[in-house]
């Protein structure tokens, strides 16, 4: 402020003494420099175009004003750049668009005269920019993998905030900005002010401006979000109502695929138990062993995961939710006909030379980002729902001896309590032939007359079935290695 009073006084006259102001002035000497300068703006000027005088005497007035309205405020360390700024604007506006008094060569030449103090007012402030910049300490000079940077890279960024420099890498600050701006609760977007992550303190305008040039000036892709705040400004309130789709994308995306393998294990059994339920040819499949390496799973699914949480948590009636959950669908289809038995355990023992006992998982998986055609794979056994109430007559009939002719039956369709299943996977067909079904409930009847005399049989059936559930989740291979060839039962 002390120079703004220097600069004003020099740019309107050469001749006369400077009327210094410092921190340290009283009272009564403000009053007599006000005093003084009250008698510069009203003396003769030997000067031959009334206009001038009259210009110098409206930044004399001017000078003046800021004296009286903000000499005592800035003394006692209460004083606002801001509302400098704003005072010396309005008087600006007072006399050049506002005052009716004024011809237009008045104000021009006021306009000219306040445009030379400003212009001289910011070189003085580049010059102690600079000197400071250059004088200033560097705090922090690695970036927050604690790998040395150095101001000359081209990759760095120099921060200068509160006298001191800080380097910055510009992948960290990609990082910085991007989780900042893509915050949300539940998904829900609730973006936040970019921060230095050393002391906590948001990125002034400034510096946000000089971060986006600085991007702008490298050879690498613009970062989204980042774009989208400078085109508003670097309004957050406006930023947020503008893109609440693009920062839930981004939400979603960063969750799947930064989260800890801990967090997203339960979501991806959660995703898998809910795709198996939209159809019943899923049930017998996909299997997950509890002891199924944790990591590998989460890796392998992930980007079924995302599409998957596109559609829980987009937003309702988008093109993009739609498409997710059709993605998926058929990505997971074709990941099961890939490989039916992925996720199960597998136990080999070797009994040449020495008995040797390994477990092993089923972790063949298809690419998710290559392309197959529809048929690339084989289908599975078609499953569909049939009317039966459950614990009726016809249920337990089904039940107790259909069973047993599905372990001998190879291509014909059997009723299995609930679902009518064809055991053939390539010639499956859509409907039940209700000739084959008459026939097949006739001779169950017969059967359950006699069924008191197979309870034996019976007990060992649901024993049978039991184990049957129980090799969905593990294969036992047993090799012999006398021979030099591999038995698998």
């Amino acid at each position: 402020m002390y120079a703004y009073y220097t600069i004003i006084q020099k740019c309107i006259s050469n001749e006369q003494d400077i009327l210094f102001i410092h921190k340290n002035t009283d009272d009564n000497e403000i009053f007599k420099i006000t005093h003084e300068l009250c008698k510069r703006s009203i003396s003769k000027y030997n000067c031959e175009n009334i206009s001038h005088v009259f210009n110098k005497t409206n930044i004399y007035l001017f000078l003046i004003k800021l004296i009286q309205q903000h000499y005592t405020e800035f003394k006692n360390d209460t004083y606002l750049v801001y509302d400098f700024i704003i005072e010396k604007y309005e008087y600006l506006k007072s006399i050049y668009f506002e005052n009716v008094f004024f011809n237009d060569t008045n104000k021009e030449l006021f306009l000219s005269s306040f445009s030379k103090i400003q212009k001289t007012y910011f070189g003085f402030l580049k010059l102690a920019k600079i000197y400071k910049f250059n004088k200033a300490v560097v705090k922090i000079n690695t970036d927050l993998y604690i790998n040395d940077l150095d101001e000359t890279m081209k990759h760095v960024f120099v921060l200068y905030e509160n006298n001191s420099k800080y380097l910055f890498s510009s992948t960290d600050l990609v990082n910085i900005i991007t989780n900042s701006l893509s915050n949300t609760y539940m998904f829900f977007s609730e973006p936040l002010k970019p921060k230095n992550p050393y002391n906590n303190l948001p990125f002034n305008n400034s510096t946000m401006y000089n971060i986006y040039f600085f991007f702008k000036s490298r050879p690498f892709i613009m970062p989204q979000l980042f774009e989208q705040y400078f085109m508003c400004d670097f309004d957050l309130v406006k930023f947020r109502h503008e893109n609440e789709s693009l920062i839930r994308d981004f939400s979603i995306k960063r969750f799947v695929y930064s989260s800890n393998t801990n967090i997203l294990y339960d979501k991806v059994i959660e995703m898998i138990n809910d795709l198996k339920k939209r159809d019943a040819k899923y049930k017998k499949f996909m299997a997950i062993h509890k002891g199924f390496p944790k990591n590998k799973l989460v890796n392998i699914m992930r980007p079924y995961l995302h599409l998957y949480y596109l559609y829980k948590y987009y937003i309702a009636g988008t093109e993009k939710k739609n498409d997710a959950i059709l993605r998926l669908t058929k990505k997971f289809d074709l990941f099961i006909r890939f490989n039916p038995q992925f996720g199960r355990k597998i136990i080999k023992v070797i009994k040449m030379p020495t008995r040797k006992v390994t477990v092993e998982y089923n972790d063949k998986h298809m690419d998710f980002y290559k392309k197959y055609p529809a048929s690339a794979f084989p289908k599975l056994p078609i499953i569909r729902d049939i009317d039966i109430e459950p614990h009726s007559l016809l249920y337990r009939i089904n039940q107790n001896i259909l069973q047993r002719l599905s372990r001998r039956a190879r291509n014909t369709e059997i009723v299995y309590s609930q679902f009518i299943y064809n055991t053939d996977s390539r010639e499956s067909s859509n409907r039940a032939d209700s000739s084959g079904e008459s026939s097949i409930i006739e001779n169950t009847n017969n059967h359950y007359e006699n069924e008191e005399d197979e309870e034996d049989e019976d007990e060992q059936d649901e024993e049978d079935e039991d184990e049957e559930d129980e090799e969905q989740e593990y294969e036992y291979v047993e090799e012999d290695t006398t021979d030099g060839s591999d038995s698998v039962s």
